[in-house]
């Protein structure tokens, strides 16, 4: 499994979706092919269960006003900005679903494949690229960006992401 696999797996689970063919069609993949790691993903799961049942505490919606844009270089021009500030300004919008926020990095300058890997980037807080800056929770196809990222799951994600990846 690679590492884009991987990553929409987790993210899947992370966003409570414990359901295999739920999880298989959010990351994009062959549900054979997330049998073949289901005592990982038994386990992600599980652990996700108990963090939203006891200490979900600080990760709620966002919420109005939205937070400042952790991407912003103020030292920069709008026009030099990195992709995940633009990908940031198109999630945090209400009602955005995946599709939408890509099209709108688009208008903001972007190209279909550097939005599409910004805002992978900023849903996914494992990423290099995130720095546990900030989660995009996926509810019913919408986009919510919540105020603070699973950080207290780090260790945790990162030990079934390299299960994950690990050579068969």
């Amino acid at each position: 499994m690679n590492t884009l696999q991987a990553d929409r797996i987790m993210k899947a689970v992370v966003d409570g979706v414990d359901d295999y063919a739920a999880i298989a069609q959010q990351a994009q993949i062959d549900p054979t092919e997330l049998v073949k790691h289901d005592e990982v993903v038994d386990r992600a799961i599980s652990l996700m269960c108990g963090f939203y049942k006891y200490a979900d505490e600080n990760m709620k919606p966002a919420g109005l006003p939205p937070p400042k844009n952790p991407y912003l270089d103020a030292g920069k021009a709008i026009d030099e900005q990195c992709p995940e500030y633009f990908a940031f300004e198109a999630v945090q919008r209400n009602g955005m679903d995946r599709e939408r926020s890509i099209w709108t990095c688009g208008q903001l300058g972007l190209e279909a494949d550097a939005a599409e890997t910004a805002v992978d980037n900023v849903c996914i807080p494992w990423r290099s690229s995130n720095g546990w800056k900030t989660y995009v929770r996926e509810e019913g196809g919408k986009y919510v960006l919540q105020n603070h990222p699973p950080v207290k799951l780090k260790r945790h994600i990162e030990r079934f992401l390299k299960q994950l990846t690990a050579t068969d």
